[in-house]
């Protein structure tokens, strides 16, 4: 009896994986990313950063050990040499950028457009299965976008 179940078994795992109108799709999750570096603009001091990741405005106070200031949103980390944005507002083609350092108040690189291009796409479920992520990928133009 036991062979019985094991064949039965077998027969239905093959029936499933060898018919093409029937896919099977595990549930594993992902997050897309967006990731933006400075290009030659390099801030090692605190700064104010203002994006506009999925169409709405942030400003953020980036490298602070000042304990009043705001923390950042889980969703976004930033460095001397740029950011990172996850999740649902990493679904961006372009983004606007905007770095301001504390110290002097001037920016470095003032509301520049930055083009994000698609770097990699990941299926953690299979190339016929939901979801696909993103990897995004953009820098600020040279100058930080002054003229």
């Amino acid at each position: 009896m036991h062979r019985a179940s094991m064949l039965a078994l077998a027969s239905a795992l093959f029936a499933v994986t060898s018919c093409g109108s029937s896919l099977v799709c595990t549930e594993i999750g992902c997050d897309s990313t967006l990731v933006v570096d400075y290009g030659n603009v390099v801030v090692n001091e605190p700064y104010s950063l203002t994006i506009n990741p999925g169409g709405q405005t942030v400003s953020v106070v980036c490298l602070s050990d000042n304990p009043d200031d705001e923390p950042l949103p889980e969703y976004l980390s930033c460095g001397a040499g740029g950011f990172e944005i996850t999740g649902e507002l990493a679904e961006n083609t372009t983004i606007t950028v905007a770095v301001v350092p504390l110290s002097t108040g001037q920016a470095v690189i003032p509301n520049a457009l930055v083009p994000l291009t698609v770097e990699e796409a990941l299926r953690p479920n299979g190339e016929d299965c939901e979801p696909v992520c993103y990897r995004r990928v953009g820098s600020v133009p040279p100058n930080g976008g002054l003229p």
